[in-house]
């Protein structure tokens, strides 16, 4: 068992008597605090143990006030003489009285007044020293300390045992928790910079707690409630850990404005009639696909060729490629469907029977078409021609040429015309069509084997159950519902499944949240060559079969604008519809790796400060986004992202940022603007090393009451080393990078609700709920929907 250790080490040399003045203050104290202290003779180091985190600082907080003082006396030369025994003796007595051992652990177990600390102690501590300051934004991503591994790991002290007066209790870690570690310590929470949750829920309980080496964390307490407390936060921490570490949850939600009947195809970039609008950020890779309507015919009924496809692009439909794509297609859930009713026998005296073909997203497709019989654009379906088919004769059934289900459920071995739909079954089946089903089948033949066994149960096999067709009932008129509706619908029951799962885990996060929308255009990747070009599929088939089965996966572009002509259309195009900007703001946003020791792992942050001074007002630890709602509109230049997303806070004024941001220096321009930005990495790039910097203008448009439009410049700034050596010295000038617009939507009542996270308790949910996102009928959250969407329409006509 690990438990938890101090190890304090004085300057001055401890002899044998005065280790014997003090050793029975010592052992005191030990009783009175449940610890146990040692001193090594040969290390020189006080050892103190304990059952919590908490404890063990106590004591040490107490050794370093009371008794380390006194033996540093030794140490000062202008004394003519050492501390003599007395001194020891009153100093251990001070460090042994009761009253003042009961008031130094109320003061340190009350997490909410800690002690202040000024910025002059900071003056003096060395920048560049990898030891000289442990209080750091990045501290609880990496091991804490007094987990030393190696000596005093397998021996259980007293300590660790059940008092008579005391209940215990014990929380194990999940299995698929690799390091408990990474929950226990958490982002900054009052004053300290790493949030100790052994600590917190020690002191919020009044527990004891200490994790052991077998994931599970000791809990002693003077009461079962109190033990119980702190189990539930315990889990409640494990619980938002599991739940951040989700894999995303990405939807695609797709819209068309006005009515039509529409089916999709994906369309490569490069063959896009609007590729030229598409903005493609820095290093973007290809290849991409975009998703286009095809509309059908109302003469024909047959789907026409996409208007977002280029006049130069070529659809394949060869026989020898749709063979191929037959090959090499994998089978769906629809063509195992059709293997197994293909092995039903529908019995009839006169009907021919052909085998159903089904695949996945298509319904009867064939991989060439018949002699007299023409392929249509994208479906793999035929029409007929009359005087060249006579032959085929009911075969059509309703739907005719253009393969009807009633085409489907046929005998592979007969030569019998397929009944229409409707069409009741022969009144007499054969027993031999229909056999009992068994345990297994003899050698000497299925069906004979199968009447044994049925016959040995008292008569009652097992048989084939004949599903009979049954007419549909005529649709009415009133009821029906258009493409258009069917399809807002379904978009919004798949936003609020995508969402309100999202929503729970936020309530529980401590720090920011945020839900916008970030226009743009979902690109699609990893399409498989055998879907092939004319492949169109449903509005429905897109996630549950494009994504889910064949694994095409949506990606946004995340940058809105790329070209300064669009730029400036799109800017005026703001103002005319919503009026000047109400605010605007310049800074910088810097993105690094960084740690406090050179001995941890090098963590991401980005820091912001503002571009007319070096004032560094945000950092940036780790962002995790929940889910993404990638919005695909077939009839504008622009989709949209929806996101919803938690960000952990750190605290600029700790390592390893305080000693980089005392190396940051902004240089303005001739024309009095800041257009350069001078810095140094921090312990030559080992604690802190710049990766990226971005210059962001910010203008913010009023949409609506509610409704805010952010659009940012943003440049991607190069750097320049300036000096080489130890302290080389780097400059990232503007008006040399990359440089791309965004724009931005948010939802001001969701802001006022989010901050209720910034301050939050650490165990429990915020006051909002997924209702009050979404509202009574969804009203609040469609309100928000329809301004993103006018404001979309805007654009598109000024862009027209």
């Amino acid at each position: 068992m690990v438990q938890p250790n101090n190890r304090v080490y004085p300057i001055s040399w401890v002899s044998r008597e005065k280790y014997e003045a003090m050793k029975n203050q010592l052992n005191q104290l030990s009783k009175q605090t449940n610890t146990d202290i040692f001193f090594n003779e040969k290390e020189q180091f006080f050892e103190i143990k304990g059952r919590s985190t908490k404890t063990v600082e106590e004591v040490t907080k107490l050794i370093l006030d009371r008794l380390i003082p006194v033996l540093y006396r030794d140490l000062d030369l202008l004394r003519g003489t050492g501390p003599s025994s007395i001194d020891y003796k009153k100093a251990m007595s001070d460090l042994s009285n009761k009253q003042n051992v009961s008031q130094n652990l109320e003061n340190s177990s009350n997490p909410s007044n800690p002690k202040e600390v000024s910025d002059s102690e900071d003056d003096d501590y060395s920048d560049d020293s990898e030891y000289s300051y442990s209080d750091d934004s990045l501290d609880y991503m990496r091991p804490k300390k007094n987990n030393e591994k190696g000596k005093n790991q397998t021996s259980e002290s007293e300590t660790m045992k059940k008092k008579a007066n005391e209940t215990h209790g014990f929380f194990t870690f999940a299995k698929n928790v690799k390091n408990p570690e990474d929950i226990l310590f958490g982002p900054p929470y009052e004053t300290m910079a790493a949030a100790d949750y052994l600590w917190i829920v020690g002191c919020e309980t009044g527990t004891e707690c200490s994790l052991d080496s077998n994931k599970t964390v000791q809990i002693f307490g003077h009461n079962e409630s109190k033990v119980q407390s702190a189990i539930e936060k315990f889990r409640f921490l494990q619980s938002l850990y599991k739940r951040l570490r989700r894999p995303t949850v990405v939807t695609p939600c797709i819209h068309y404005r006005t009515e039509g009947e529409y089916r999709l195809n994906f369309c490569d970039l490069r063959d896009y009639v609007d590729e030229s609008s598409v903005a493609l950020p820095k290093n973007f890779q290809r290849p991409a696909y975009v998703l286009i309507p095809s509309f059908k015919d109302p003469k024909s009924g047959n789907f026409m060729r996409p208007k977002g496809l280029s006049a130069t692009a070529q659809v394949d439909s060869s026989k020898q490629q749709q063979k191929q794509i037959q090959k090499k297609a994998p089978k769906s859930i629809y063509d195992e469907l059709d293997d197994r009713f293909s092995e039903a026998h529908i019995s009839s005296p006169n009907a021919p029977q052909s085998p159903l073909s089904w695949s996945s997203g298509q319904f009867n497709e064939r991989t060439s078409a018949p002699p007299g019989e023409t392929p249509l654009w994208g479906e793999q379906k035929y029409t007929t021609n009359p005087s060249k088919s006579a032959s085929r004769g009911r075969g059509g059934g309703r739907g005719g040429g253009r393969g009807g289900l009633n085409n489907s459920f046929a005998n592979r071995s007969g030569a019998q015309e397929t009944p229409r739909w409707g069409t009741p079954p022969p009144v007499t089946v054969a027993n031999d069509d229909f056999p009992a089903l068994g345990g297994g089948s003899s050698p000497s033949g299925r069906g004979r084997g199968q009447q044994q066994r049925g016959g040995a149960s008292n008569g009652r096999g097992r048989r084939v159950m004949r599903l009979t067709p049954q007419k549909a009932p005529k649709p009415d008129p009133t009821k029906s519902k258009s493409m258009l509706t069917m399809a807002k619908e379904y978009n919004m029951f798949s936003i609020k499944e995508a969402l309100s799962d999202s929503l729970e885990t936020a309530r529980q996060f401590r720090g920011e949240v945020t839900l916008k929308a970030k226009l743009g255009k979902v690109l699609w990747r990893n399409i498989p060559k055998e879907v092939g070009k004319s492949k169109i599929w449903n509005y429905t088939d897109i996630k549950d079969v494009c994504m889910k089965e064949l694994r095409i996966q949506p990606t946004f572009n995340n940058v809105t604008i790329t070209r300064g002509d669009i730029a400036q259309t799109v800017w005026r195009a703001v103002e005319q519809a919503f009026g000047p900007s109400v605010k605007s703001s310049s800074f910088f946003e810097i993105h690094v790796d960084g740690r406090s020791k050179a001995s941890e792992p090098m963590k991401p942050a980005v820091l912001y400060t503002e571009a007319s001074w070096a004032n560094f007002f945000k950092v940036d630890l780790n962002k995790h986004t929940l889910t993404e709602i990638d919005w695909v509109s077939l009839d504008s230049k622009f989709d949209f992202q929806m996101s919803l997303q938690v960000n952990e806070i750190g605290r600029k004024e700790v390592s390893p940022f305080k000693p980089f941001i005392r190396r940051v220096a902004l240089r303005p321009s001739s024309d009095g603007k800041t257009n350069a930005l001078a810095y140094q990495n921090v312990g030559e790039g080992r604690l802190l090393k710049v990766k990226e910097i971005y210059h962001k203008q910010v203008s913010l448009f009023n949409v609506s009451k509610d409704v805010v439009l952010k659009m940012t410049r943003f440049e991607n700034v190069p750097s320049e080393i300036e000096t080489t050596g130890s302290e080389a010295k780097y400059s990232a000038t503007t008006g040399r990078g990359f440089v791309g617009f965004d724009i931005e939507l948010l939802y001001k009542p969701y802001e006022e609700k989010f901050k209720q996270n910034i301050d939050k308790p650490i165990f429990g949910d915020t006051q909002w709920t997924k209702d009050d996102i979404f509202g009574q009928n969804d009203h609040v959250f469609t309100r928000f929907m329809s301004s993103i969407l006018h404001t979309m329409n805007i654009l598109e006509k000024a862009l027209d």
